[in-house]
């Protein structure tokens, strides 16, 4: 389930990167390429095992 969620964030992120990259506006784009650098950066990390959330059940 982990994988599944891993691979949402990582295309959307991706998708982010894209119209950040083909968009015109400077603001919108710096805005959205720092949001996509923090999406994949969360990602690595989460995939790495160094952020863990536990599970509230």
């Amino acid at each position: 389930m982990a994988r599944g969620k891993s691979l949402i964030t990582g295309t959307a992120g991706f998708v982010i990167l894209v119209i950040a990259i083909t968009t015109s506006n400077e603001y919108i784009k710096y805005g959205l390429l720092t949001f996509a650098g923090a999406i994949f950066l969360y990602e690595i990390l989460s995939d790495l095992g160094v952020i863990k959330f536990k599970d509230r059940r």
